[in-house]
């Protein structure tokens, strides 16, 4: 292998032993990818493991199809992705995206279960540091979720930010996604789902849009709207 720092330094082989390091080296291949290509992409199936070991590659994941692609991950030189499909060879959760021409070093279930059988001392202790990266990253993504259901919307006039309120007085708001996307409408409705808080939004064109509460940046709204709408009333 031309160079494998990158698997060397990683914590995929934390506790290997030389001998055992130079026999699981010898599962990988090394494929080379330009900036701006995707190794793979969300949804593709694959059962194939990736270590970074030049360039850059960025795990993007789409959280409104369309609208809003957050990163989830950037891996360098030792960085490890695409472990889901490689544990449970369904769909990929991320897309990978080369942020910077990319060497990587690529590890298919196949030829790693072939390592298991014949070394599986090693094998284990592979799978071990594997688990450990896995359950790393769940409990960011848990602390990360949980931070972003915490720390609520900058509002321009907050003091009315009452989903409720908002509907009942059919306010018109103008809502600044993190893609930098603006939507224009009225809220018509709030739901809940395993997933978290979904906003339902009908637009200018009566079109009804359906964004997740932690895609949104900002809403702005015209405070006087209602006011001016009730005195409307009473005058009638």
């Amino acid at each position: 292998m031309a160079g494998s720092a990158g698997i060397e330094n990683s914590y995929l082989v934390q506790g290997l032993k030389t001998n055992e390091m130079r026999l699981f080296l010898k599962c990988f291949r090394e494929e080379s990818y330009s900036a701006g290509s995707y190794i793979f992409k969300e949804n593709d199936e694959g059962d194939t493991l990736y270590v970074a070991e030049s360039g850059t590659v960025s795990m993007r994941q789409w959280i409104m199809p369309g609208g809003v692609e957050k990163t989830i991950l950037t891996a360098e030189r030792g960085g490890v992705f695409g472990e889901i499909s490689f544990m449970d060879r369904r769909g990929r959760s991320a897309s990978a995206l080369v942020e910077e021409d990319a060497v990587v070093h690529v590890l298919s279930r196949s030829d790693f279960e072939e390592f298991t059988r014949e070394y599986p001392g090693a094998g284990l202790k592979v799978l071990d540091s594997l688990l450990c990266i896995v359950v790393v990253r769940l409990r960011v993504t848990n602390e990360a979720y949980r931070e972003a259901l915490q720390q609520g919307l900058h509002v321009i006039g907050g003091d009315l930010l009452n989903f409720q309120h908002l509907i009942a007085q059919s306010v018109r708001i103008r809502m600044e996604l993190l893609s930098g996307k603006t939507v224009n409408g009225m809220i018509i409705q709030v739901i809940q789902s395993n997933a978290g808080h979904e906003v339902v939004v009908r637009d200018g064109d009566g079109n009804l849009i359906m964004i997740p509460y932690h895609a949104i940046a900002s809403i702005a709204f015209d405070i006087e709207a209602p006011v001016k709408r009730a005195k409307k009333r009473r005058k009638r």
